[in-house]
């Protein structure tokens, strides 16, 4: 009978050790679901973005139509008075405020049909992706290496439009 008496303080301490790995296991995922949360909200920000100068596009068909609209990437913010510059650098300008400093946009016209691409860096990212939902958004998650990646990764989503 002796033998027997340690046994329940044993599997007291077996079952707490297995709760506590359990605790920590939910509270890993609840800090996943949340950097999620934040990413769907970057690319949320990004889509509504590319859809407000895709409105600007529309406004001003004619002038996107001829290329003026047309900014790459890499290309400076415009600082001109007229419609079309001081459009794209307020859009230029929300897309920093909204998705950080690094966050910029290009617009290619091609006659009536225009690209919209937003790109961001994303410092919550949880894993490299690429989708493509069938309404004509494309995102993707571009990293030069696994641990870049896991830390910040360069993220872009692209809108087809017909004028």
């Amino acid at each position: 009978r002796q033998l027997q008496l340690g046994a329940g303080l044993i599997e007291i301490l077996v079952s707490v050790l297995v709760l506590s790995v359990g605790f920590l296991g939910v509270a890993a995922l609840q800090l996943r679901a949340l950097g999620n949360n934040e990413s769907a909200l970057d690319r949320s920000l990004a889509v509504i973005q590319a859809h407000s100068i895709g409105d600007t596009l529309r406004i001003a068909k004619q002038q996107a139509v001829a290329g003026t609209f047309n900014l790459q990437l890499e290309d400076a913010t415009p600082t001109g008075q007229d419609f079309v510059q001081s459009s794209l650098a307020r859009w230029r300008q929300s897309l920093s405020d909204l998705l950080g400093e690094q966050a910029t946009g290009s617009v290619d016209c091609q006659e009536e049909d225009c690209s919209i691409v937003v790109q961001w860096q994303e410092r919550r990212a949880v894993g490299n992706f690429a989708s493509n939902s069938g309404d004509g958004v494309s995102t993707v998650s571009l990293g030069s290496n696994a641990s870049e990646a896991a830390n910040t990764s360069l993220q872009q989503i692209q809108i087809g439009l017909h004028l």
